[in-house]
């Protein structure tokens, strides 16, 4: 047998199990054995994804739940072998190449995205520069120091309140806002955010050189508010939480 005879006959198995009804199998092996190999790669692939996404799979049948499973397996061609990241794969099968169905919640694409996210925070290695940081620095005067373990959020459903007997059929008035982070007890939390917090994390996240007394001005010309000190005050405030919560770890060290 030759390198290529073996690779078009691992491609034709890998094809076998991801599409059994439409792909043969092959001829002098039983299908009972085949079945073995069906059964473990759908099963594995089922279990990885709905240990990712509980809360989405909560609004399926099992056999709507097994159908977008399949879907997934047969239509998207992962490009990963790490078994972590196929929930960013499923994310990226949902919003690019899935065919909504009758049976799918409408909010299924952000809260899939939310899910995700948690993962993604929990599992992120990052290497941290504990010498560039003063754990004790002043919010105001000196640069804050975004912690690198966070993911700002805009969705038109308020995903962090999905569950079953909570189904909101339609997008809400206004954005939902939210910041999933990790502590530094390694636990992902999030937090619920309005239009000035979330503004304040994205200039954090665009421009470490400013300090805080610096955005907070900004935001309150941004606003066009008529009284910025206000602004700022609240600010400030809004600045030592996210140093509480380990969302900001101190300032940098000048």
């Amino acid at each position: 047998m030759t390198t290529q005879n073996f690779k078009d006959i691992q491609y034709a198995f890998a094809k076998h199990l991801r599409d059994p009804d439409n792909t043969p199998g092959f001829e002098g092996i039983e299908d009972r054995r085949l079945k073995i190999y069906r059964e473990l790669f759908f099963g594995n692939m089922k279990s990885l994804v709905s240990q990712t996404f509980p809360v989405l799979k909560k609004f399926y049948t099992e056999e709507q739940w097994d159908q977008t499973i399949r879907s997934f397996m047969v239509k998207h061609e992962s490009t990963t072998p790490l078994f972590l990241e196929v929930s960013s794969e499923f994310v990226e099968y949902l919003q690019t190449s899935h065919e909504p169905t009758e049976f799918d919640p409408p909010f299924m694409l952000e809260l899939a995205h939310y899910e995700w996210v948690e993962l993604a925070i929990s599992v992120m290695d990052v290497d941290i520069d504990e010498s560039a940081i003063d754990e004790s620095g002043n919010l105001a005067d000196q640069v804050p120091y975004l912690s690198p373990f966070i993911s700002s959020l805009a969705y038109s459903f308020p995903v962090h309140e999905i569950k079953p007997g909570y189904d909101p059929s339609t997008k809400v008035d206004e954005a939902t806002f939210l910041l999933v982070y990790r502590n530094q007890e390694d636990k992902v939390e999030f937090m619920l955010l309005n239009g000035v917090s979330a503004r304040l994390i994205a200039l954090l996240q665009e421009d470490a050189a400013k300090t805080g007394i610096q955005l907070l001005q900004q935001i309150a010309e941004e606003l066009k508010h008529p009284n910025p000190q206000a602004v700022i005050d609240g600010g400030m405030g809004l600045l030592q939480q996210f140093k509480d919560k380990d969302i900001i770890l101190g300032t940098y060290n000048s």
